[in-house]
């Protein structure tokens, strides 16, 4: 019974992810991406050099359960986008700011979003919720892109009668709401809009996507193991240097 249900299992996992991308490699089942040319992005190839692991000749990738999705590179995104503006962030919101004459140590207007929404586009080019495409919305210009509304050397932008719904309209009014309230006021907040706190309380930030949502800690956990590898790579880098030797 428990190796029928954990096949059902995994043909149900299957079946949500991709089963036509789906295959085995040495750690584990994965599912990428591609309709003719397949696409498997973001696969372990080694473990993390952290702990017992720094400094030394790469090790191998641990193997998983279930199946690993494969659809995106969400460290070299963190590494690009969310690595330095956590920094920001911390930074700016703790600029010492004038609130009713008085002087605070926390700037309450400081605020962090993530775009989460996959539409028509993303689907098609297998890009998911990629990066610019928040901006059509923000600026209520749906259906144009940063990237245009054609095929070009980036991928096929045409745009469809699918390529949009009424979620993407709705999505876009509120946050081209909150853009306006934030450009006349220092706050998104205002009569009618969703609830977007600052980023000084409890690193928090707003979620647009198929729902409008606020959340914590945007990806802590992997922004702290860069954090930390970075430091340490500085450190050994200094020891190095004072001591003479190549790191």
């Amino acid at each position: 019974m428990k190796l029928i249900t954990g096949v059902l299992l995994l043909a149900a996992s299957a079946l949500a992810n991709g089963l036509d991308t789906l295959v085995k490699i040495d750690t584990g089942w994965v599912s990428g991406s591609g309709v003719g040319v397949r696409v498997y992005k973001g696969i372990p190839y080694a473990s993390a050099p952290v702990g017992q692991f720094r400094w030394k000749p790469p090790q191998p990738a641990k193997p998983w359960k279930g199946i690993l999705v494969a659809k995106s590179f969400p460290a070299q995104g963190d590494l690009v986008f969310l690595y330095g503006t956590r920094s920001v962030l911390r930074a700016a919101s703790k600029l010492p700011k004038r609130v009713a004459g008085l002087s605070v140590s926390v700037n309450p207007n400081t605020f962090q979003y993530q775009f989460t929404r996959v539409n028509g586009i993303g689907r098609q080019i297998h890009w998911g919720s990629f990066h610019a495409s928040e901006i059509p919305y923000i600026w209520e210009t749906l259906p144009d892109s940063v990237y245009g509304t054609g095929a070009s050397f980036l991928g096929d932008f045409s745009v469809n009668a699918d390529t949009y719904n009424e979620q993407d309209r709705k999505l876009s009014r509120a946050m081209s709401a909150a853009w306006v309230a934030f450009a006349k006021t220092g706050s998104p907040n205002g009569a009618g809009l969703a609830h977007w706190p600052a980023f000084a309380v409890k690193e928090s930030y707003m979620e647009f996507g198929d729902r409008i949502a606020a959340r914590e800690s945007l990806r802590k956990r992997q922004i702290d193991f860069m954090s930390e590898f970075t430091e340490g790579l500085r450190s050994h880098v200094a020891v190095s240097a004072a001591s003479g030797s190549r790191p």
